[in-house]
């Protein structure tokens, strides 16, 4: 074999490859930004959720929740692979992610174990990828709970990132965020009437819900058999949470300090520590000394006792401060 055909068969060797490593992820669709389009709008329209506007501003390296006219947005489907004879955890991370390390990811954002066996039928979430280099203080903890609302996710993170040792990240380290939350409804269905998003300056108290883009939709109580009701604001904590994740602390600020009343007089004990811990967070992403303390004591007084925080979620800035209300 002449040099010029090896690097020809290596050239070819390598597309094949390539192709074959991506064979299964969908290709995203392009959304043009239209004139006083909200990204809340656009996560609505294609996804049925106000709520994921986040989620995909994180998918397309966005920092800031302002769009232009004519700014082009990938939005991507997670799609949903229906399991074949012969398939496994393995061969499917690396058929649609293009590596075999993805399977505890899959299995774990499928709410699975890799211990359970597949069975013809079964259907999975492949999860779109989007891309967060990490801040001061960040955990792969904490980003299982701002993006999963569950911290114990934190190791599908770092098995996706082939991460060894968690406590040796560092300020701007890239890390994957699998998800499986945005899964497209019908995408040709019309735009409906947005919300323009205005920003909010951070050292203003202004709170205008329809300036921060999130369309809020109250809940409403459902009686259980017990007598009881079922959480209510749970959709509207998982907005400010997802807000918080994608760095819009005006966002989650504002709806969190919005539904605040009627979380402390009507909601679940759970829903009322959920709030009060992200408005810690918020407040300390926004340097707010004693709006911190006032919400990490109702944190407190609903746990019974003084909270600490676990080193591996909480980042070292938030444990710091509220470490001064003591």
């Amino acid at each position: 074999m002449t040099k010029t055909n090896g690097i020809r068969w290596w050239l070819t060797a390598t597309m094949i490859a390539a192709l074959a490593a991506t064979a299964g992820a969908a290709e995203d669709r392009l959304h043009t930004v239209k004139a006083g389009e909200s990204a809340s709008a656009i996560a609505k329209r294609y996804y049925g959720a106000y709520e994921l506007a986040g989620l995909l501003l994180l998918y397309n390296g966005r920092t800031d929740s302002v769009l232009r006219i004519d700014e082009t947005l990938r939005i991507p489907n997670a799609e949903t692979h229906r399991v074949r004879s012969g398939d496994s955890w393995s061969g499917i991370a690396k058929r649609y992610l293009g590596r075999v390390s993805a399977y505890l990811a899959v299995a774990a954002l499928n709410g699975r174990s890799v211990q359970e066996p597949l069975h013809p039928g079964d259907e999975l979430l492949i999860p779109v990828v989007a891309v967060r280099q990490l801040s001061r203080g960040e955990t792969l903890g904490s980003l299982a709970e701002l993006f999963y609302d569950d911290p114990s996710l934190a190791g599908a993170l770092a098995s996706f990132n082939s991460i060894e040792d968690p406590r040796r990240l560092s300020v701007g380290q890239r890390i994957e965020i699998p998800i499986v939350k945005l899964r497209a409804i019908d995408r040709d269905l019309p735009t409906e009437d947005p919300a323009p998003v205005v920003p909010i300056d951070p050292a203003s108290n202004t709170k205008h819900a329809a300036s921060t883009g999130i369309e809020r939709q109250p809940g409403s109580l459902k009686s259980q058999p017990d007598g009881t009701t079922a959480p209510r604001f749970a959709e509207d904590l998982r907005t400010a949470s997802t807000a918080y994740a994608a760095g819009e602390y005006n966002a989650s600020r504002t709806l969190l300090e919005t539904i605040r009343p009627e979380v402390d007089t009507h909601g679940t004990t759970a829903e009322q520590r959920r709030l009060h811990r992200l408005l810690t967070f918020v407040y300390v992403a926004f340097e707010l000394p004693d709006e911190t303390c006032a919400s990490y004591r109702s944190l407190s007084e609903r746990f019974g006792a003084e909270v600490t925080w676990d080193p591996d979620l909480v980042s070292p800035k938030i444990r710091e401060w509220t470490s001064r209300c003591n």
